[in-house]
Order: C-alpha cells, then sequence, then structure tokens
C-alpha cells in the first residue's frame, strides 16, 4: 500500500462573537490544514495538519504507512497514518499506541482573557448548552472575583480550569491566589508561574494546596521530569488546540 494522493484543506472557523471580541487578530489569519491522504488501495486517513497552512509535500507520494515506525516522532501525517493503518488492519487506532483508557473524551467551554462580568455571562452560557468544564485565561488583578461570579452564574457543579499563562508569577503569589479559590470547584491551576530553575516550587505548591496543577508541556523528557520531581496532578499535551489533560498517575 502506497499513497498516491494527499488533499490539503484550509479551514478557518469563526469565533463565537464574545471570544473574537478579545482575539487580536481575524479568525481566518488562523487556519488550520485538514490532510486527506489517499492510497493505491482505496484506504484513505484524515489528518489536522495544526495552526497554518500546511503545503504540499512532494515526497509523501509513494511512501508506504504500513512500513512506517509510527512510534517515531516527526512522522509526517501521523494521524493520518494511524488512520490508514488502523483501517488496513480492521482495528481502532488506539490499538496502535496502546490501551484505551476512555470511551469518551470530554470537552470544555473556553474562554480568552474578560472582564469578570464577561467571564461570568460566558460561563452561564457554557452551563446552559451542557458543559461541565470551563477553561479561561485567568489574571491575577481579578481571578478570584471572576471565579466567584461564574460560580454564582452557573452555579457549584461548573468545573473551572484556571490558565494564567504563568503570569501569577510566582509561588508566593500563587499559593495565596489558591487558598482564596481553594473554597470554590477548581479543577486544576494550568501554569500558574514559570517552570524554570527547576520542579521544586511546583512541588511546593501541591504540598500546600489542595488545587491540582496541570503544567502545559509538549516534551516527553519534561513531562517524566515532572512526574519524577511529584510537580504535576495531571498534564495539558501539545499546542493551542488545547486540550489534552491526562492524569499523571496514568504515565508509567
Amino acid at each position: 500500500m502506497k499513497i498516491t494522493k494527499v488533499e490539503l484543506y484550509h479551514t478557518a472557523v469563526p469565533h463565537i462573537p464574545q471570544i473574537q471580541k478579545s482575539r487580536p487578530t481575524d479568525y481566518r489569519d488562523r487556519p488550520i490544514t485538514i490532510a486527506v491522504v489517499h492510497t493505491d488501495e482505496g484506504v484513505t486517513g484524515i489528518a489536522e495538519g495544526g495552526r497554518g497552512k500546511m503545503g504540499p509535500d512532494p515526497s509523501w507520494i509513494g511512501v508506504e504507512p504500513l512500513a512506517l515506525d509510527l512510534g517515531k516522532p516527526g512522522v509526517p501525517l501521523a494521524m493520518a497514518m494511524y488512520d490508514i493503518v488502523g483501517k488496513a488492519l480492521g482495528v481502532p487506532a488506539n490499538k496502535l499506541m496502546g490501551v484505551r483508557h476512555w470511551d469518551k473524551v470530554p470537552v470544555g467551554w473556553w474562554s480568552p482573557p474578560l472582564e469578570p462580568k464577561e467571564f461570568a455571562a460566558m460561563a452561564e452560557t457554557g452551563a446552559r448548552l451542557g458543559y461541565k468544564t470551563h477553561k479561561l485565561k485567568a489574571r491575577p488583578w481579578n481571578i478570584v472575583e471572576t471565579v466567584e461570579l461564574m460560580t454564582k452564574a452557573a452555579g457549584p457543579d461548573l468545573g473551572i480550569i484556571v490558565d494564567p499563562n504563568m503570569q501569577f508569577g510566582d509561588l508566593y503569589t500563587s499559593l495565596k491566589l489558591a487558598r482564596e479559590l481553594e473554597q470554590y470547584n477548581i479543577e486544576a491551576f494550568e501554569d500558574p508561574f514559570p517552570h524554570h530553575p527547576g520542579w521544586h516550587q511546583y512541588r511546593d505548591f501541591r504540598n500546600h494546596s489542595i488545587i491540582p496543577l496541570a503544567p502545559h508541556l509538549g516534551d516527553s523528557e519534561q513531562i517524566m521530569s515532572a512526574i519524577r520531581a511529584e510537580a504535576a496532578d495531571m498534564f495539558n499535551l501539545g499546542g493551542d488546540c488545547e486540550r489534552v489533560i491526562i492524569n499523571a498517575g496514568m504515565a508509567e
């Protein structure tokens, strides 16, 4: 089996109005490429190319998906290759990767930086639509007010993931804010402050707060170093297409 053709589709899904008003660029400036990979045996695979327009690459033509080492980092169009090989062998793609841990993957509601009342309005909308978790881009000067208003608007069962993009600054500030937020349904702090110069401050946070920590990492060595340092409860993996969060205890 060999690849005979790759079709590329550049998509740009509009933001909802509450998000669009806070985005620095037009959504059409941030396209995502969808690749449909065809083979000479009629088996096709689909892959997401990530943010930005992916261009055609002649080297894909003639590649044999069944001969690829799919576990090796950097395999071109790896998502489509898993799709093709799984279909060719008659098994779901997860059988090529290991044990399946979930039957369904939950999808969360999301907000860019907003004012507290705007966060609350979005939380109410998300809860009404059936979302159980709301992730927000948090800032230290209004996060406590924000979470309080969100909880009043959407109810105490809404899980809130607080993502400051490291703007809580340091361990002291993060712990201070965590103590004020522990009374609410906070599912995780994602990157409250920088990881460097080491993981010891993340470990210290975990020792002094009940709020789980979810570092945003894309490198397997970083992930394992955080696990060894007991510096994470879960991880946010990959890029901004967000948000795969896994329990750190699952990484053996």
